[in-house]
């Protein structure tokens, strides 16, 4: 009987799968094994992965990390002062003045928030004009939708967005590939914008972004905002990958 038990033992500790037995580890080791598989399956280059992490960082507010990860990419050149100024800015349009400014002084003695950035001149038809121009840039349907999409009663909104689009959009040391990059950053991370999520995704697609660029983007995204997030902006843009491709015309 004991030879038997012996026997079965062996057996079966020989064929059980490794994963059953348990190892000692700590919320660092998760951690580190998360970012481990998330940076072992994107092909975002280190400066894209850099705006992605300070677009997703500053719309959910993790000061730390959003700290962290700009000192680094400093050090590493892959971003510039100017570039996180004008990223932020650009994202007011998106998630508000006030996560902006708290992002802002999550970075307090990394980045210089009175950095120099060229604006357009202060009166209100210039710089709606400007923002009409930014945004027709990522679609030339984008200006109409907005304006028409809510009748006369809704005016005042595009009257006070636009001028912001100017002022945000205009000032150049970005290409529109980090703009929109940023911004379905930001979108997939807040988690509460589906329909503009959608809308970026597919202009990123027209202004050069490919499918695999979004989808790794997304990927990233997961370790920062979390599951729910990142499946929510995959389902998104799975959409908008099977929609039928927009004329120019």
């Amino acid at each position: 009987m004991m030879k038997r038990i012996v026997l079965t033992i062996i057996v079966f500790t020989t064929i059980m799968p490794t994963w059953v037995f348990a190892i000692e580890g700590s919320f660092s080791d998760v951690m580190a094994r998360a970012l481990r598989d998330v940076h072992e399956n994107v092909s975002l280059s280190p400066r894209q992965q850099a705006i992605v992490k300070l677009a997703a960082l500053s719309a959910i507010g993790s000061d730390d990390f959003l700290r962290n990860t700009v000192e680094t990419a400093l050090k590493a050149e892959h971003l510039n002062q100017k570039e996180v100024v004008l990223i932020l800015t650009q994202l007011t349009s998106y998630y508000g003045f006030p996560r902006a400014q708290k992002a802002f002084r999550a970075l307090d003695g990394v980045v210089d928030r009175s950095t120099t950035i060229q604006l357009p001149k202060d009166d209100l038809p210039t710089r709606y004009a400007s923002g009409k121009h930014a945004y027709s840039k990522l679609d030339p349907e984008g200006y109409r939708m907005i304006t028409g999409g809510f009748g006369p009663l809704a005016q005042n909104l595009p009257n006070t967005t636009f001028p912001l689009f100017g002022d945000a959009y205009s000032p150049g040391g970005l290409s529109l590939q980090d703009r929109q990059l940023s911004t379905i950053s930001a979108l997939t991370a807040m988690d509460t914008a589906e329909p503009q999520l959608r809308f970026h995704i597919g202009t990123s697609l027209r202004i050069g972004l490919t499918q695999e660029n979004i989808m790794d983007m997304i990927v990233l995204i997961q370790y920062y905002a979390g599951m729910p997030a990142a499946y929510n902006g995959a389902i998104a843009a799975k959409a908008v990958f099977a929609a039928p491709a927009k004329s120019d015309s």
